[in-house]
């Protein structure tokens, strides 16, 4: 499992990673493997036409202070992946331009188990259609989430 995996599933066009995640992924090889570079990513930045860009923790401690600093902000929000795929509504509801192909890459970028409606389950199926092994790619992503225990139950089995 590795790159070639990644790059086989066809991930939302919108989704975007920071050249520091890009550079990680590349020299996973010399690191030890893929695993442990597939920490939980939650922030991002989403942008009025609906791209979003996944920041590490580290990444958004940075950004704050700048965005905090401005006294006119750009059309770019900061949000969090947990807030964007999960139907608490305690947690405020999202009104950003996002489409089902980024929210599902999202989620399984993330390692959700749940796939809410037959669009987003139709949206899994065509990211997975490119992949030798589909179930094992799925269970190795998960896997690197620590939520493998969850597969069985999921709308991915």
């Amino acid at each position: 499992y590795g790159v070639t995996e990644m790059n086989a599933i066809r991930w939302s066009k919108n989704v975007f990673c920071t050249l520091n995640f890009f550079e990680t992924i590349k020299n996973a090889k010399a690191c030890g493997g893929m695993a442990q570079f597939l920490r939980l990513v939650d922030p991002l930045l989403v942008f009025p036409d609906g791209r979003v860009v996944l920041i590490s923790l580290y990444e958004l401690d940075n950004l704050l202070p700048l965005w905090w600093g401005q006294s006119r902000r750009p059309g770019v929000s900061i949000d969090h992946v947990f807030r964007l795929v999960s139907n608490c509504p305690q947690l405020g509801y999202w009104s950003l331009p996002v489409s089902t192909e980024t929210l599902v890459s999202l989620k399984l970028f993330r390692g959700d188990v749940r796939y809410d409606s037959d669009g987003e389950k139709d949206v899994l199926r065509q990211m997975l259609k490119d992949l030798d092994r589909p179930i094992d790619t799925v269970k190795q992503l998960l896997s690197t989430r620590n939520r493998l225990s969850h597969y069985e139950q999921s709308d991915l089995a």
